[in-house]
């Protein structure tokens, strides 16, 4: 969680619509839009930091989904973009373990 408290301070800093305070700044579009992304993105390192999302991930998708969480958290939507790009994969990669587990377990229970 330590990643996390050092990206807050970015986030103040390059999206000023999240101190709510700045008039010209401040617009409940940016504002949700900067939050959302960085909620996700706290959420996406955290998996990557436990190493588990819906299965167990390989040190590769940690990788991929930590860089992705930092891209989220750095505000624009460019940098989205390129974050769900990173995301995608490991997505996948995890609904598809996760699958492959429960199909395990059921066909253990059922033996």
């Amino acid at each position: 969680m330590g990643i996390a408290k050092l990206l807050v301070p970015m986030v103040f800093v390059y999206s000023p619509a999240m101190l709510i305070v700045i008039d010209t700044h401040f617009t409940w579009a940016a504002f949700i839009s900067t939050t959302v992304s960085c909620a996700i993105g706290v959420f996406m390192i955290s998996t990557s930091v436990a190493g588990y999302f819906l299965a167990p991930m390989p040190n590769v998708a940690r990788a991929a989904i930590a860089l992705a969480g930092v891209l989220l958290v750095a505000p624009g939507t460019t940098s989205d973009i390129y974050a769900a790009i990173l995301a995608a994969p490991v997505l996948a990669q995890q609904i598809f373990a996760a699958r492959r587990e429960k199909a395990l377990k059921t066909e253990n229970v059922e033996a």
